[in-house]
């Protein structure tokens, strides 16, 4: 019984269209595999999307008189609840003798709030400021040189590096991290956002469509302005 079984299975087995079960066999195989790599392409443009989404940068050349004097850089990360932006920059010009300044900022937000922040100036080699503000309780705390001071401010929810990623159109104030306190800021006549420091420099910023495109430095003894890139 069992041969006879086995015989008829082989004979109706090489009656099939072989060549057409193949066939069809491959172009399943093909539809699959490009249904994968679609697949996977969508993936890795979401994440691409994702990635840019939370990650922006500003390049800045730093000109005066038509010359290259510098660069700053900003980068501005946002993860869930907390945006952190960072900044860096290098000058070296000549004047009636030769200036150099380098600068590092950093400012960490969470729930919309600066945490902490930490601002580094030298200029012509030494050092002018280094120093962390953290928010602890309802007050910041700055630390320079191991000494501990408390600023009696409100929460700073908008300060100057916060500026080159967004124009402040509802805004009348902005902290500053260099000066530990805030300032106005005034709408000037061609479009510019002033800022006035207390030591009697200025800085302009300049938007089209929301984007920082540059910044003019008045400077006590220079000025200045920064292109983007």
């Amino acid at each position: 019984m069992v041969p006879a079984l086995l015989y008829l299975l082989f004979k109706k087995l090489r009656k099939q269209d072989w060549e057409k079960i193949k066939r069809n066999l491959v172009s399943r195989l093909f539809i699959r595999s490009n249904q994968i790599i679609l697949t996977l392409v969508v993936l890795l443009l979401l994440a691409s999307f994702v990635l840019a989404a939370q990650k922006q940068s500003r390049n800045y050349k730093v000109m005066r008189n038509g010359s290259e004097i510098g660069w700053l850089s900003l980068e501005k990360l946002t993860d869930s609840n907390t945006t952190t932006i960072s900044m860096g920059s290098e000058i070296k010009a000549r004047f009636f003798f030769t200036f150099s300044s380098a600068a590092k900022e950093i400012s960490q937000f969470r729930e919309g709030k600066l945490h902490h922040s930490y601002f580094y100036r030298k200029m012509n080699g030494n050092v002018k400021a280094d120093r962390h503000t953290r928010l602890v309780g309802n007050s910041y705390e700055v630390e320079d040189k191991s000494e501990k001071t408390k600023l009696h401010i409100p929460p700073v929810t908008f300060n100057t590096l916060c500026m080159y990623f967004q124009e402040p159109v509802d805004r009348k104030q902005v902290y500053s991290d260099n000066h530990q306190c805030f300032l106005d800021i005034e709408k000037e006549s061609d479009g510019a956002y002033k800022i006035s420091f207390p030591d009697a420099t200025s800085n302009s910023f300049y938007y089209t469509r929301g984007v920082c495109y540059k910044v003019k430095i008045d400077h006590s003894f220079y000025s200045a302005a920064l292109m983007l890139k």
